[in-house]
């Protein structure tokens, strides 16, 4: 009999990092793009995530970039959708969307 190791439900941002085999990095920017939900804590503790939520969500937007969406369409279409977590600062979805538009002049402009 094998004993199996439960997950916890909920995680601090390194936490989920781990379980979703990815940066602490790439965590903390999906929460700041409102694709992550975050578990409120009392002031000065470490927010927490839900891992059922977040893994379920991380393998969509896995699943959509592997189809050749960009991060900022991504976001978009979750907002269209009301599925970001919090409001998001149209800033960062348009830094990302200007960053897409200078790589396809670049590329325009070399061939």
């Amino acid at each position: 009999m094998t004993k199996e190791t439960k997950q916890p439900e909920q995680v601090r941002l390194s936490g989920l990092a781990d379980i979703l085999g990815t940066r602490p990095s790439t965590v903390k920017y999906y929460t700041q793009l409102g694709l992550f939900p975050t578990i409120e804590q009392e002031q000065g503790r470490h927010n927490l995530y839900d891992v059922k939520a977040c893994k379920a969500i991380f393998s969509d937007v896995e699943k959509l970039k592997g189809k050749g969406y960009k991060i900022a369409e991504i976001v978009t279409l979750y907002a269209n959708q009301g599925k970001l977590a919090h409001k998001v600062d149209p800033t960062v979805v348009n830094l990302a969307t200007l960053g897409r538009n200078i790589n396809n002049i670049k590329t325009e402009r070399k061939n």
